[in-house]
């Protein structure tokens, strides 16, 4: 990827790979939740509960992108275009509670996954629904590059 550039000990990028990088932290989680929550979902849902399963799921991916995702990507492109430098440090992605939520989200999930007391339809549920929520948080930053390159 162009735009990167190693001076001292600080790695900088422009802005379209910035915005590269966040669609990369955000689609490589997306894809994973996503993969376990397909897994989930084949072995486990059974019947015409598959399609409640699937609705609910939808449902869930657009209240998460609607109502959480969209507006955290807003704000980070925001961010990110309002960076004073054409060069700027690759850390500048996102802020510190951006940092904390992201490995806020991380351990919950580990948590979760390591308490063998939720039931694996809550993982079929869940992630059917977060997993596309976070693709769609890196489609938008994706977008953004393009509309950045016209």
């Amino acid at each position: 990827m162009t735009g990167f550039l190693l001076t001292g000990s600080m790695l900088k990028a422009g802005k379209k790979s910035l915005l590269a990088i966040n669609a990369v932290l955000w689609a490589i989680p997306g894809v994973i939740i996503s993969t376990k929550g397909i897994l989930a979902y084949s072995t486990t849902v059974a019947g015409c509960n598959k399609i409640l399963y699937l609705i609910a799921g939808s449902l869930l991916t657009l209240v998460f992108f609607l109502f959480i995702f969209s507006k955290i990507t807003k704000k980070y492109t925001d961010r990110i275009l309002r960076l004073p430098d054409e060069k700027n440090s690759v850390f500048m992605i996102m802020n510190l509670k951006g940092y904390l939520m992201f490995a806020f989200m991380i351990t919950l999930g580990i948590v979760l996954k390591s308490i063998h007391t939720v039931p694996i339809e809550f993982f079929a549920f869940f992630y059917c629904g977060l997993g596309p929520a976070l693709l769609y948080a890196a489609i938008k930053f994706c977008c953004k590059i393009k509309t950045l390159a016209q």
